[in-house]
């Protein structure tokens, strides 16, 4: 079970008309409880989509359209909210020295770097790699420069050192920097369909539309984490409800005749949506607890579950399990998605826990700067 929050480590906090919880930390002052319960139901919604991607991919042969509506329905809330939480947790630390921002910087990309390492040793064995030939080399150092597998990891340092560099060079101009951002954002569609295909080989797609959407997304976080603490704080049920219906209404239209870029501007209604509802939520309940638990490992479940993912597929065919149920039926189609995203999530969290009581930590963990390790060398008789 989820430890309770103990009234010991909690404080209140009256802004703009509202009370909002916060959870207190000795090293970077209060922090927001409902950050937590976000970013884990947005790692929640990207194991969910992922899943369903694979359920639908070993069990069925065509996507129905019940999940088709809910996946073009959650792409544009689950990653821009994960980033414009992550832009939140950015404002506080942006003014540092670049050197401090390491594990959110060059730590990121050196995990990126191991897991791309790792995934091609998976591409050297042609059941991994589906019957395609074997990337050469321009192409795997393409994979380690672009963000390719695992691209979030790949995008944080990026977003970190582009915000750092504008706080510098506009200082409290750097605002205006939101306007080149939103054109961006806007053209993402056609750049992800200019840069998906550069590396040339189906192993390796540059997720270039999901890079250029989601910076907006971020600085948004970053340079505007009053007012959205303020939007959440006065949250009502009726703004929850009206943002909800004009979402759903263009996540509706953009289903029914394949508008993409309708589901993208429905963006910004579901995330005021998604403020009011996290504004509303009960930190002490169980289940904001156990989103909570989640959102304080995102790292490892977003590292470790498409590899899971991948090892399932594999079983699946080993052990022929394509028709041992009824994956067509309906209720198998809704709830069988749901139920191995869930067992997913949480194993992913175990084996997080794991790999840091086994010294394999840095698995899921941002690499330590080399720096750090030369301030800090090992004791006689230890090998680091």
């Amino acid at each position: 079970s989820f430890d309770k929050i103990s009234p010991k480590l909690c404080t209140h906090k009256h802004i703009a008309g509202g009370t909002i919880l916060l959870l207190k930390q000795q090293d970077n002052g209060p922090r927001l409880e409902w950050i937590d319960v976000a970013k884990g139901v947005c790692i929640a919604l990207v194991v969910l989509g992922h899943t369903v991607e694979w359920y639908l991919r070993n069990f069925i042969v065509d996507e129905t359209e019940i999940w088709d509506f809910l996946l073009i329905g959650m792409r544009p809330l689950r990653m821009p909210l994960f980033f414009m939480i992550s832009g939140m947790l950015a404002a506080s630390k942006i003014e540092r020295p670049l050197s401090d921002l390491w594990s959110k910087t060059g730590g990121l990309y050196l995990l990126y770097c191991l897991w791309t390492f790792i995934y091609c040793l998976k591409l050297a064995l042609p059941a991994g790699r589906e019957g395609l030939p074997f990337p050469d080399a321009g192409q795997i150092l393409g994979a380690f420069m672009l963000p390719t597998i695992l691209w979030y990891i790949w995008a944080l340092p990026v977003f970190y050192l582009i915000a750092w560099i504008l706080e510098r060079i506009l200082g409290a101009n750097s605002v205006y920097a939101l306007l080149p951002m939103i054109v961006i954002s806007a053209m993402a569609s056609q750049i992800g369909q200019d840069t998906e295909d550069m590396l040339g080989t189906p192993l390796f797609i540059v997720h270039g539309q999901s890079i250029s959407a989601n910076l907006l997304w971020f600085y948004v976080g970053l340079k505007g984490k009053k007012k959205i603490i303020a939007i959440a704080a006065g949250a009502q049920w009726t703004y929850l409800m009206a943002a909800s219906t004009v979402a759903a209404i263009m996540t509706g239209v953009a289903w029914r005749w394949g508008i993409d870029r309708l589901a993208i501007i429905a963006t910004p209604f579901l995330l005021w949506a998604a403020l009011q509802w996290l504004g509303k939520v009960h930190v002490g309940s169980t289940w904001a607890r156990a989103f909570a638990a989640i959102g304080r490992s995102t790292l490892p479940i977003y590292v470790l579950h498409t590899f899971v993912l991948t090892a399932m597929s594999f079983a699946v065919g080993v052990l022929q399990l394509q028709t041992i149920l009824p994956y067509s039926w309906l209720p198998m189609q809704l709830a069988g998605p749901l139920v191995i995203a869930g067992f997913l999530t949480y194993a992913c969290m175990l084996a997080g826990t794991t790999l840091a009581m086994i010294k394999l930590g840095f698995l899921v963990e941002p690499i330590p700067s080399p720096c750090r390790w030369r301030r800090h060398p090992a004791p006689a008789g230890k090998a680091i």
